[in-house]
């Protein structure tokens, strides 16, 4: 498998399909960042997180390949994150829970669709500026 595509039409179809699932993905935190905001009033933080990933979003419709690149890290590191809270809760016995296993899979369940998709968008971004370069060069 190349990582770039040979076809603009599959850069833009990659395109798209990345700034339509982290729409989704920027909605649906946003919804679970509201949630905790009704439980915890005086986090500021998630506010700005939801605003960035917004913004990325953003930048994956425009084209922007920073923008893809940092998605994409942003969600791996996101799956990092649950596996590691999975081994801590397991390893320590304070911070054990009933339903860690079920977390993992769940959280690793609807991330993983979204790696894919910001993989995508990722490979069609910088697809689409190699082949916009040698377009223009011919």
């Amino acid at each position: 498998m190349r990582f770039y595509f040979s076809e603009m039409n599959q850069a833009r179809r990659a395109i798209k399909m990345a700034w339509i699932a982290g729409l989704i993905y920027s909605s649906l935190a946003a919804v679970s960042e509201l949630y905790l905001l009704s439980v915890n009033p005086t986090d500021i933080t998630s506010i700005l997180f939801i605003a960035l990933l917004f913004g990325l979003t953003l930048g994956i419709y425009q084209k922007r390949s920073t923008a893809a690149i940092v998605m994409f890290a942003l969600t791996i590191i996101n799956a990092l994150i649950q596996v590691f809270l999975f081994i801590s809760t397991r390893i320590n016995p304070f911070l054990s829970r009933v339903d860690s296993v079920t977390q993992l899979v769940v959280s690793l369940a609807l991330l993983l669709p979204f790696i894919y998709c910001f993989w995508q968008g990722m490979r069609g971004v910088l697809s689409f500026h190699r082949l916009q370069n040698t377009r223009e060069s011919e």
